[in-house]
């Protein structure tokens, strides 16, 4: 049964464990590593290189 929580309280992850226990500090500064294989083209044609791209009207129609 959930509960309120008083302010200063923290609620306890999912199944009562947390995910900050984890986590250390040292794990804080690591960046991710993304691959990028088109880095080399200016933004603009990365973006028409992706699958989506070809249904940017249909897209923009619906959610404009």
């Amino acid at each position: 049964m959930a509960a309120f929580l008083r302010p200063g309280e923290r609620q306890a992850g999912a199944f009562g464990v947390s995910f900050a226990a984890d986590r250390s500090d040292a794990a804080e500064n690591v960046q991710a590593v993304v691959h990028n294989p088109n880095e080399r083209l200016a933004l603009a044609d990365q973006r028409r290189r992706l699958p989506v791209y070809k249904h940017r009207p249909a897209l923009l129609r619906v959610c404009l």
